[in-house]
């Protein structure tokens, strides 16, 4: 089955961008990254999968300014590191 770059993105936003809390009261909570989140953390990603290969594991830092959600985009960068076997067991 062939995707299209708009497809991959949307399936890429379901599995790593989409994430669920639990508040006080026991309510669930969706949280979704906004634009410049999800295009900070694929642009991460691919700078650390090419430090990988290229053996020198340095990568840069995203740069957020206050309230601009460096948590959301942390765990979403950490979610798809984790599972991406390119990796090979991230630490």
């Amino acid at each position: 089955m062939i995707f299209s770059c708009i497809e991959i993105w949307f399936l890429d936003f379901i599995k790593f961008f989409m994430l669920f809390e639990h508040d006080s009261t026991g309510k669930t909570i969706k949280k979704i990254a906004g634009y410049h989140q999800f295009h900070a953390v694929r642009k991460a990603f691919e700078c650390a999968l090419s430090a990988v290969h290229n053996q020198t594991r340095k990568i840069g830092v995203v740069w957020h300014t206050t309230g601009a959600g460096k948590s959301i985009s942390m765990v979403c960068f950490a979610k798809k590191v984790m599972t991406a076997k390119e990796m090979q067991n991230p630490t």
